[in-house]
């Protein structure tokens, strides 16, 4: 266990445990299960957050559905980029 985790890293490191005690581990062997469990996903990396300056092809396809833009499954990410500024802008002028 580290002094580093937080609360709820914590809770889980105790639900963890205790799953694996009532599946029949010892208690220490579950715990260090637990721990090393717990020390993994700290070592995931993040999911990154999006950056509204920089959508994805995704994200432009989608706002694409929104606006209804035809041909929108053709384009390739500058020409929905193009296609969904002209549409926000036409949104801000009504």
């Amino acid at each position: 266990m580290t002094d580093a985790w937080t609360e709820k890293q914590l809770a889980q490191f105790v639900r963890v445990r205790d799953g694996f005690i009532k599946t029949g581990f010892p208690e220490d062997v579950a715990a260090e299960h637990a721990a090393r469990t717990i020390e993994q996903s700290r070592k995931r990396p993040k999911k990154a957050e999006p950056d509204p300056a920089n959508p994805t092809k995704d994200d432009l396809y989608r706002e694409a559905m929104r606006y209804n833009i035809t041909g929108r499954s053709k384009m390739d990410k500058d020409q929905l980029a193009n296609a969904v500024h002209g549409h926000r802008r036409m949104d801000r002028h009504q």
